[in-house]
């Protein structure tokens, strides 16, 4: 079955939406799961479809969820639509690095809610808005680029990760340093024949760069 919800009203209660089997296409209004339930939860062969709409429960921790033994028949894609205190595309829903996007896009944080805008880096399955919230959650990881980046401030590396620049660009100009790697006995390693372009292009302060 395909159901569609729109319309721009509200649903709240206990997973205010579980698709348990079919698709639901929900297209706009606001979704509150009580307490540390889900706004939308899903289980067997259910597949949800967000493209717009307010999502939220108590906690911020599960606003989307899975039900785990169903991982692999169950799915949820968020094509658009405000989740707050939630990022759709980096949440631990499924365990860390949970990413419910669509492919190429990530959540950005904008009043206390997220909302997808294009990703230009992922870290295992999830995916990040700027290079420094990849950098972030990559230890002992590898970033890869998925688009050409442009900074206005340099980009601190201080854990042990790899930088794969998978033929994508990274560019600053102006300032001191493009990639400023600076921790005590880390190992950086860059990959993936790309370009870093800027005023020393990559830094090292400490630690090993290779």
């Amino acid at each position: 079955i395909n159901v569609t919800i729109t319309g721009n009203g509200s649903v709240t209660g206990n997973q205010a939406v579980w698709v348990a089997s079919g698709t639901a296409k929900i297209m706009n209004g606001t979704f509150t799961g009580v307490g540390v339930t889900e706004a939308v939860y899903v289980s067997g062969t259910g597949n949800a479809e967000i493209y717009g709409g307010t999502f939220a429960n108590g906690d911020g921790k599960f606003v989307l969820n899975q039900l785990d033994a169903d991982r692999a028949t169950s799915s949820i894609t968020v094509n658009g639509g405000e989740f707050v205190g939630f990022n759709p595309s980096n949440n631990a829903a499924e365990g860390k690095l949970t990413n419910f996007a669509a492919e190429g896009k990530a959540g950005v944080l904008v009043d206390g809610a997220y909302v997808l805008t294009d990703a230009v880096a992922t870290v295992d399955k999830a995916a990040f808005a700027t290079l420094a919230d990849a950098v972030a959650e990559a230890n002992g990881k590898t970033v890869v680029l998925i688009d050409n980046v442009v900074l206005d401030k340099f980009v601190t590396i201080d854990k042990s990760m790899t930088l794969d620049l998978n033929g994508k660009s990274i560019t600053r100009d102006g300032g001191a340093a493009v990639l400023y790697v600076n921790g005590e006995d880390i190992n950086v390693t860059i990959t993936g024949n790309g370009s870093v372009t800027g005023n020393q292009a990559v830094w090292v302060a400490s630690g090993t760069a290779k």
